[in-house]
């Protein structure tokens, strides 16, 4: 492959901001009315949340500027559309809404104006070889299922997607403020840091990144409990978070409580009931909502007769 020319790189980078612009505006001229209005109640609504969320900048000049950015990103009118650049060889591609927020995978071939080089070049072109490339491509798109995820852009999607969602929740999207309410953490299926999650995610143990969402790669029972023993350690580390082993050779987790050690797992050596009930005391300890507390008790139960639950609340 030839030398990089720049001139077609940047001419190529403009027509795909414009395709990205003229692809947002056609979606925005489909919106309807009752859409839109209930967009710009959700703006009003993240504009005074912005106003209020607290910062650690200690400068009240800068915290005021940085506060000043954060309303003008909350009061912007949410994309359809993105400029998606590959981190492997800088290509940049667009990259719809539903495909950011619902997992998808921007495939690239990395292919002229841009290229591959360096290492990537080499780590591609192992990865080719090992996986053969075999996609399923979505007609008239050039998206598609393969076995061939690279790490590196699985990451960068992510933070692009955890960036959009923390700005329109209305918080500051630099995870190094500490204001942020979505973030990359361990996926509990494979237990690298590529999934974007919440906290609430993290306290029962479900986060799933795009490459196991796509793979459809089984949860593993280790990682669950690291996910959640990571974040406590990181909040509350003086209820020494511990994971472990269960009597079915699962991971439990522990946390020390005034009276007796808190415990959350999914063992099956104990009766249903007895996981239901542990998993109310862990929702109602880190007042996880209602709805928090129902996806926590769904992933407790089996599809064994375990006696009458319906005095259980959910």
């Amino acid at each position: 492959m030839g030398a990089i020319d720049p001139l077609a790189t940047r001419s190529f980078d403009r027509r795909v901001a414009i395709e990205v612009k003229e692809r947002d505006e056609q979606a925005e001229e489909e919106f309807t009315f009752t859409e839109a209005m209930e967009r710009d109640e959700r703006i009003e609504r993240l504009v005074k949340e912005a106003e209020k969320t607290p910062l650690l900048i200690f400068d009240a000049e800068a915290a005021e500027t940085y506060r000043t950015s954060m309303v003008a990103e909350a009061t912007r009118r949410p994309p359809h559309w993105f400029t998606f650049r590959c981190p492997l060889c800088g290509k940049p591609r667009p990259l719809e809404r539903t495909m950011l927020f619902g997992g998808g995978y921007p495939l690239c071939r990395h292919d002229e104006p841009h290229s591959l080089s360096g290492t990537h070049a080499d780590e591609a072109r192992r990865l080719e070889l090992e996986h053969r490339l075999a996609s399923v491509d979505v007609p008239g798109s050039d998206w598609g299922i393969t076995d061939l995820f690279h790490p590196e852009v699985v990451f960068a999607v992510a933070q692009m997607e955890a960036r959009q969602r923390n700005i329109e929740a209305g918080r500051d999207p630099d995870p190094d403020l500490g204001a942020t309410l979505w973030d990359i953490s361990r996926c509990a299926h494979c237990g690298r840091d590529l999934a974007v999650t919440r906290r609430e995610h993290r306290l029962i143990g479900q986060t799933t990144c795009r490459l196991c969402g796509v793979n459809e790669q089984a949860l593993s029972s280790e990682e669950r409990a690291n996910v959640v023993v990571e974040l406590l350690a990181s909040r509350d580390p003086e209820a020494m978070p511990r994971k472990r082993r269960c009597t079915c050779g699962g991971w439990d987790v522990l946390i020390n409580t005034e009276r007796e050690p808190a415990k959350l797992t999914w063992c099956t050596g104990i009766s249903e009931r007895e996981r239901i009930r542990l998993a109310l005391a862990w929702a109602e300890r880190f007042k996880l909502s209602q709805w928090w507390a129902s996806k926590l008790i769904t992933s407790m139960r089996d599809m064994r007769d375990d006696g009458d639950l319906e005095d259980l609340p959910f």
